[in-house]
Protein backbone atom coordinates (compact mmCIF):
# COMPACT_ATOMS: atom_id res chain seq x y z
CA UNK A 1 0.00 0.00 0.00
CA UNK A 2 3.37 2.50 0.53
CA UNK A 3 3.72 2.68 -3.34
CA UNK A 4 0.54 4.89 -3.97
CA UNK A 5 0.91 8.21 -2.88
CA UNK A 6 -1.73 9.77 -1.00
CA UNK A 7 -3.50 13.22 -2.08
CA UNK A 8 -2.82 16.58 -0.47
CA UNK A 9 -5.12 19.28 -0.22
CA UNK A 10 -9.04 20.12 1.24
CA UNK A 11 -9.59 17.90 3.98
CA UNK A 12 -12.67 16.57 4.86
CA UNK A 13 -11.18 14.28 7.77
CA UNK A 14 -13.44 15.16 10.17
CA UNK A 15 -16.46 16.52 8.55
CA UNK A 16 -19.84 14.46 9.75
CA UNK A 17 -21.84 13.05 7.38
CA UNK A 18 -25.11 15.30 7.44
CA UNK A 19 -22.66 17.93 6.64
CA UNK A 20 -20.51 16.12 3.72
CA UNK A 21 -24.54 15.82 2.35
CA UNK A 22 -24.97 19.61 2.32
CA UNK A 23 -21.49 20.36 0.82
CA UNK A 24 -22.08 21.47 -2.57
CA UNK A 25 -19.02 19.36 -3.65
CA UNK A 26 -20.72 16.74 -2.42
CA UNK A 27 -24.67 17.17 -2.98
CA UNK A 28 -23.73 17.89 -6.72
CA UNK A 29 -21.59 14.48 -7.63
CA UNK A 30 -24.03 12.37 -5.75
CA UNK A 31 -27.01 13.62 -7.32
CA UNK A 32 -25.24 14.08 -10.89
CA UNK A 33 -24.66 9.91 -10.43
CA UNK A 34 -28.35 9.56 -10.19
CA UNK A 35 -28.67 9.18 -6.57
CA UNK A 36 -31.64 10.16 -4.54
CA UNK A 37 -30.38 9.98 -0.75
CA UNK A 38 -33.87 10.36 0.58
CA UNK A 39 -34.52 6.94 -0.92
CA UNK A 40 -31.36 4.89 -0.10
CA UNK A 41 -31.64 1.61 2.15
CA UNK A 42 -27.71 2.12 3.42
CA UNK A 43 -25.78 5.84 3.89
CA UNK A 44 -22.38 5.43 5.84
CA UNK A 45 -19.89 7.39 6.38
CA UNK A 46 -16.45 5.49 6.34
CA UNK A 47 -12.83 7.35 7.16
CA UNK A 48 -10.92 5.76 4.34
CA UNK A 49 -12.51 2.96 2.73
CA UNK A 50 -10.37 1.93 -0.93
CA UNK A 51 -12.02 1.71 -4.32
CA UNK A 52 -10.41 -0.70 -6.83
CA UNK A 53 -11.29 -0.44 -10.57
CA UNK A 54 -8.97 -2.63 -13.20
CA UNK A 55 -5.97 -2.64 -10.74
CA UNK A 56 -5.78 1.14 -10.06
CA UNK A 57 -6.47 2.07 -6.16
CA UNK A 58 -8.38 5.35 -4.96
CA UNK A 59 -7.94 5.96 -1.04
CA UNK A 60 -10.98 7.61 0.08
CA UNK A 61 -10.38 10.33 2.60
CA UNK A 62 -13.50 10.05 3.25
CA UNK A 63 -16.15 8.70 1.69
CA UNK A 64 -20.50 7.60 1.72
CA UNK A 65 -20.93 4.54 0.92
CA UNK A 66 -24.60 4.46 -0.69
CA UNK A 67 -27.34 0.99 -0.80
CA UNK A 68 -30.43 1.99 -2.77
CA UNK A 69 -32.34 -1.00 -4.73
CA UNK A 70 -30.04 -3.13 -6.94
CA UNK A 71 -26.61 -0.73 -6.87
CA UNK A 72 -23.91 0.22 -4.13
CA UNK A 73 -22.32 3.48 -4.68
CA UNK A 74 -19.10 4.95 -3.19
CA UNK A 75 -19.09 8.73 -2.89
CA UNK A 76 -15.25 9.50 -2.25
CA UNK A 77 -12.62 12.78 -2.00
CA UNK A 78 -9.73 11.54 -3.79
CA UNK A 79 -6.92 14.00 -5.46
CA UNK A 80 -9.00 17.32 -4.48
CA UNK A 81 -12.13 16.12 -6.15
CA UNK A 82 -15.47 14.05 -5.21
CA UNK A 83 -15.67 11.16 -6.95
CA UNK A 84 -18.45 8.78 -7.29
CA UNK A 85 -18.00 4.69 -8.32
CA UNK A 86 -21.70 3.33 -8.82
CA UNK A 87 -21.90 -0.66 -9.32
CA UNK A 88 -24.67 -3.45 -9.64
CA UNK A 89 -25.33 -5.56 -6.76
CA UNK A 90 -26.05 -8.43 -9.27
CA UNK A 91 -22.24 -9.57 -8.79
CA UNK A 92 -21.61 -8.11 -5.56
CA UNK A 93 -20.24 -10.95 -2.59
CA UNK A 94 -19.28 -9.49 0.71
CA UNK A 95 -16.23 -10.89 1.76
CA UNK A 96 -13.72 -10.99 4.55
CA UNK A 97 -9.80 -11.49 4.18
CA UNK A 98 -7.49 -13.12 6.60
CA UNK A 99 -6.97 -10.62 8.48
CA UNK A 100 -11.13 -10.33 9.23
CA UNK A 101 -11.17 -6.93 7.10
CA UNK A 102 -14.27 -6.25 4.86
CA UNK A 103 -14.36 -6.36 1.35
CA UNK A 104 -17.33 -6.49 -1.63
CA UNK A 105 -16.19 -7.93 -4.53
CA UNK A 106 -18.07 -7.30 -8.14
CA UNK A 107 -16.81 -10.06 -10.04
CA UNK A 108 -13.99 -12.54 -9.98
CA UNK A 109 -11.08 -11.50 -7.88
CA UNK A 110 -8.84 -11.37 -11.10
CA UNK A 111 -11.59 -8.53 -12.24
CA UNK A 112 -10.00 -6.05 -9.50
CA UNK A 113 -13.21 -4.63 -9.10
CA UNK A 114 -14.51 -3.72 -5.68
CA UNK A 115 -14.54 -1.70 -2.63
CA UNK A 116 -12.34 -2.39 0.45
CA UNK A 117 -12.62 -1.52 3.58
CA UNK A 118 -9.11 -1.81 5.40
CA UNK A 119 -8.65 1.25 6.94
CA UNK A 120 -8.24 0.79 10.72
CA UNK A 121 -10.09 4.10 11.53
CA UNK A 122 -13.83 2.42 11.12
CA UNK A 123 -12.35 -0.65 12.46
CA UNK A 124 -14.79 -3.11 10.39
CA UNK A 125 -12.88 -6.14 11.56
CA UNK A 126 -14.82 -9.58 11.83
CA UNK A 127 -15.19 -9.84 15.54
CA UNK A 128 -15.54 -6.10 16.57
CA UNK A 129 -19.07 -4.42 17.29
CA UNK A 130 -18.31 -2.34 14.07
CA UNK A 131 -17.56 -5.00 11.79
CA UNK A 132 -20.34 -7.52 13.17
CA UNK A 133 -23.04 -4.63 12.13
CA UNK A 134 -21.51 -3.53 9.08
CA UNK A 135 -21.74 -7.13 8.05
CA UNK A 136 -25.16 -7.46 8.97
CA UNK A 137 -26.21 -4.51 7.53
CA UNK A 138 -24.44 -5.74 3.94
CA UNK A 139 -25.72 -8.93 3.80
CA UNK A 140 -29.36 -7.48 4.69
CA UNK A 141 -29.29 -5.00 2.05
CA UNK A 142 -27.98 -7.62 -0.49
CA UNK A 143 -30.63 -9.63 0.28
CA UNK A 144 -33.40 -6.76 -0.34
CA UNK A 145 -34.36 -7.04 3.45
CA UNK A 146 -33.89 -3.09 4.27
CA UNK A 147 -36.30 -0.11 3.48
CA UNK A 148 -35.15 3.39 1.99
CA UNK A 149 -34.07 5.59 5.14
CA UNK A 150 -33.18 2.77 7.31
CA UNK A 151 -29.60 3.13 7.70
CA UNK A 152 -27.90 6.29 7.95
CA UNK A 153 -24.59 7.10 10.11
CA UNK A 154 -21.31 5.68 11.04
CA UNK A 155 -20.16 2.46 11.65
CA UNK A 156 -19.47 3.34 15.24
CA UNK A 157 -23.23 5.23 15.61
CA UNK A 158 -24.38 1.83 14.06
CA UNK A 159 -23.46 -0.28 16.71
CA UNK A 160 -26.87 -0.29 18.71
CA UNK A 161 -28.92 0.44 15.40
CA UNK A 162 -31.52 -2.77 15.36
CA UNK A 163 -31.79 -3.87 11.91
CA UNK A 164 -35.50 -4.42 11.20
CA UNK A 165 -36.24 -6.70 7.99
CA UNK A 166 -38.88 -6.04 5.74
CA UNK A 167 -41.26 -9.29 5.60
CA UNK A 168 -40.30 -11.56 3.45
CA UNK A 169 -41.61 -14.68 2.10
CA UNK A 170 -41.60 -18.19 3.78
CA UNK A 171 -38.45 -19.88 2.41
CA UNK A 172 -37.42 -23.34 1.92
CA UNK A 173 -34.50 -25.61 3.12
CA UNK A 174 -32.87 -24.51 0.04
CA UNK A 175 -33.44 -20.75 0.46
CA UNK A 176 -36.00 -20.17 -1.95
CA UNK A 177 -39.41 -19.30 -1.27
CA UNK A 178 -42.16 -22.18 -0.24
CA UNK A 179 -44.88 -23.05 -3.08
CA UNK A 180 -48.04 -24.48 -2.81
CA UNK A 181 -48.29 -24.64 -6.21
CA UNK A 182 -46.09 -27.21 -8.22
CA UNK A 183 -46.31 -24.56 -11.09
CA UNK A 184 -44.87 -21.75 -9.26
CA UNK A 185 -42.35 -24.15 -7.79
CA UNK A 186 -41.17 -24.90 -11.32
CA UNK A 187 -41.41 -21.37 -12.62
CA UNK A 188 -38.72 -20.48 -8.95
CA UNK A 189 -36.35 -22.91 -10.69
CA UNK A 190 -36.48 -21.80 -13.79
CA UNK A 191 -35.77 -18.04 -12.74
CA UNK A 192 -32.77 -19.52 -11.14
CA UNK A 193 -31.53 -21.10 -14.30
CA UNK A 194 -32.25 -17.85 -16.67
CA UNK A 195 -30.62 -15.99 -14.02
CA UNK A 196 -27.59 -18.02 -14.38
CA UNK A 197 -27.73 -18.19 -17.78
CA UNK A 198 -27.84 -14.39 -18.01
CA UNK A 199 -24.70 -13.98 -15.78
CA UNK A 200 -22.96 -16.52 -18.01
CA UNK A 201 -23.87 -14.56 -21.43
CA UNK A 202 -22.39 -11.00 -20.15
CA UNK A 203 -19.46 -12.84 -19.17
CA UNK A 204 -19.15 -14.19 -22.48
CA UNK A 205 -20.03 -10.92 -24.21
CA UNK A 206 -17.96 -8.70 -22.09
CA UNK A 207 -14.74 -11.04 -23.38
CA UNK A 208 -16.27 -10.49 -27.29
CA UNK A 209 -15.55 -7.00 -25.89
CA UNK A 210 -12.46 -6.62 -24.89
CA UNK A 211 -11.09 -9.27 -27.74
CA UNK A 212 -12.71 -7.10 -30.72
CA UNK A 213 -11.05 -3.71 -29.04
CA UNK A 214 -7.59 -6.20 -29.21
CA UNK A 215 -7.98 -7.06 -32.25
CA UNK A 216 -8.70 -3.35 -33.49
CA UNK A 217 -5.89 -1.99 -31.82
CA UNK A 218 -3.60 -4.55 -33.77
CA UNK A 219 -5.20 -3.51 -36.64
CA UNK A 220 -4.77 0.12 -36.14
CA UNK A 221 -0.81 -0.07 -35.35
CA UNK A 222 -0.47 -2.42 -38.71
CA UNK A 223 -1.80 0.13 -40.60
CA UNK A 224 -0.10 3.26 -38.90
CA UNK A 225 2.88 4.76 -40.81
CA UNK A 226 4.08 6.54 -37.89
CA UNK A 227 4.21 6.11 -34.13
CA UNK A 228 4.80 8.46 -31.67
CA UNK A 229 5.94 11.02 -34.92
CA UNK A 230 8.71 7.87 -36.12
CA UNK A 231 8.21 6.19 -39.11
CA UNK A 232 7.65 2.56 -38.00
CA UNK A 233 9.83 0.08 -40.11
CA UNK A 234 7.58 -2.14 -41.78
CA UNK A 235 9.03 -5.44 -40.06
CA UNK A 236 6.68 -3.99 -37.19
CA UNK A 237 3.79 -3.24 -38.86
CA UNK A 238 3.61 -7.09 -40.09
CA UNK A 239 4.13 -7.68 -36.78
CA UNK A 240 0.76 -6.23 -36.35
CA UNK A 241 -0.99 -7.03 -39.09
CA UNK A 242 0.28 -10.89 -37.57
CA UNK A 243 -1.10 -10.14 -34.12
CA UNK A 244 -4.36 -8.73 -35.30
CA UNK A 245 -4.65 -12.29 -37.74
CA UNK A 246 -4.23 -14.31 -34.39
CA UNK A 247 -5.93 -12.23 -32.05
CA UNK A 248 -9.23 -12.41 -34.57
CA UNK A 249 -9.22 -15.76 -34.55
CA UNK A 250 -9.38 -16.13 -31.12
CA UNK A 251 -12.34 -13.54 -31.08
CA UNK A 252 -14.09 -16.51 -33.36
CA UNK A 253 -13.48 -19.47 -30.91
CA UNK A 254 -15.32 -16.48 -28.11
CA UNK A 255 -17.94 -15.27 -30.59
CA UNK A 256 -18.72 -19.15 -31.41
CA UNK A 257 -18.77 -19.40 -27.44
CA UNK A 258 -21.28 -16.63 -26.81
CA UNK A 259 -23.36 -17.81 -29.53
CA UNK A 260 -23.88 -21.27 -28.24
CA UNK A 261 -24.57 -19.66 -24.89
CA UNK A 262 -26.67 -17.59 -26.10
CA UNK A 263 -28.85 -20.21 -27.59
CA UNK A 264 -28.98 -22.40 -24.49
CA UNK A 265 -30.00 -19.12 -22.86
CA UNK A 266 -32.44 -17.92 -25.70
CA UNK A 267 -34.15 -22.01 -24.78
CA UNK A 268 -34.44 -21.27 -20.90
CA UNK A 269 -35.88 -17.98 -21.46
CA UNK A 270 -38.59 -19.18 -24.11
CA UNK A 271 -39.41 -21.91 -21.26
CA UNK A 272 -39.61 -19.72 -18.63
CA UNK A 273 -41.93 -17.55 -20.28
CA UNK A 274 -44.43 -20.36 -21.43
CA UNK A 275 -44.95 -21.22 -17.83
CA UNK A 276 -45.72 -17.43 -16.23
CA UNK A 277 -48.95 -16.16 -16.31
CA UNK A 278 -50.33 -14.19 -19.03
CA UNK A 279 -49.26 -10.45 -18.98
CA UNK A 280 -49.16 -7.25 -21.37
CA UNK A 281 -45.76 -8.50 -22.74
CA UNK A 282 -42.97 -11.11 -21.83
CA UNK A 283 -41.26 -8.45 -19.05
CA UNK A 284 -44.68 -7.92 -17.61
CA UNK A 285 -45.13 -11.34 -16.69
CA UNK A 286 -41.88 -11.95 -14.93
CA UNK A 287 -42.22 -8.69 -13.31
CA UNK A 288 -45.62 -9.65 -12.30
CA UNK A 289 -44.97 -13.21 -10.86
CA UNK A 290 -42.03 -12.17 -9.03
CA UNK A 291 -44.03 -9.55 -6.88
CA UNK A 292 -46.26 -11.34 -6.18
CA UNK A 293 -44.27 -13.95 -4.13
CA UNK A 294 -41.58 -11.21 -3.06
CA UNK A 295 -38.71 -12.12 -5.04
CA UNK A 296 -35.58 -10.88 -4.29
CA UNK A 297 -34.96 -7.81 -6.39
CA UNK A 298 -31.58 -8.13 -7.10
CA UNK A 299 -32.26 -11.50 -9.20
CA UNK A 300 -35.63 -10.18 -10.43
CA UNK A 301 -33.53 -7.34 -11.86
CA UNK A 302 -30.71 -8.94 -12.76
CA UNK A 303 -33.02 -11.08 -15.60
CA UNK A 304 -35.17 -8.41 -16.26
CA UNK A 305 -32.69 -5.64 -17.19
CA UNK A 306 -30.74 -8.02 -19.33
CA UNK A 307 -33.15 -9.86 -20.85
CA UNK A 308 -32.57 -8.31 -24.17
CA UNK A 309 -29.76 -10.40 -24.64
CA UNK A 310 -31.73 -12.95 -25.53
CA UNK A 311 -32.67 -11.62 -28.38
CA UNK A 312 -29.80 -10.33 -30.05
CA UNK A 313 -27.83 -12.59 -32.48
CA UNK A 314 -23.89 -11.60 -32.59
CA UNK A 315 -22.69 -13.71 -35.28
CA UNK A 316 -19.40 -15.24 -35.04
CA UNK A 317 -17.17 -12.83 -37.22
CA UNK A 318 -16.22 -8.99 -36.16
CA UNK A 319 -18.14 -7.40 -38.48
CA UNK A 320 -21.27 -9.23 -37.08
CA UNK A 321 -20.97 -8.59 -33.54
CA UNK A 322 -20.12 -5.23 -34.41
CA UNK A 323 -23.07 -4.63 -36.22
CA UNK A 324 -25.53 -6.15 -33.43
CA UNK A 325 -23.46 -3.89 -30.73
CA UNK A 326 -24.60 -0.73 -33.03
CA UNK A 327 -28.30 -1.84 -33.31
CA UNK A 328 -28.29 -2.98 -29.96
CA UNK A 329 -27.34 0.53 -28.78
CA UNK A 330 -29.48 2.89 -31.35
CA UNK A 331 -31.82 0.49 -29.47
CA UNK A 332 -31.30 1.40 -26.04
CA UNK A 333 -31.03 4.63 -26.40
CA UNK A 334 -34.29 5.41 -28.43
CA UNK A 335 -35.83 3.90 -25.15
CA UNK A 336 -33.78 5.78 -22.93
CA UNK A 337 -34.75 9.36 -25.09
CA UNK A 338 -38.62 8.02 -24.87
CA UNK A 339 -38.56 7.23 -21.17
CA UNK A 340 -39.34 3.63 -21.90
Amino acid sequence: MGFFNRSKGVSYEDIDLETLLQDSKWSNAIRQAGIDVNNCEVVIRLASPTVVTGRVPEFAEPAILFGYGSKLAMAFHTKGQIKVETRETSRAEIQTIDSGMFQILFGPLENHNGFLFYGTKDNLILGTPEGEKFGEIMLAFLRSQLKPGQIFGTPQSLVSTNVSLKQQAPVSQSGGPVFEDPWDDLRWKMVLTVRSSVVEILDKHNQCLEAVDNVQRAYAMANSEFVEGVRQHEISRNHFRELGRNLERELEGLLIDLHNTLADGKDQWSKLLSILPEAENDIMKLVKWCSLYGIDSDLRNTVIVNAFMFYGDWGTTIDSFLTEEKRICEILKRQTESGH
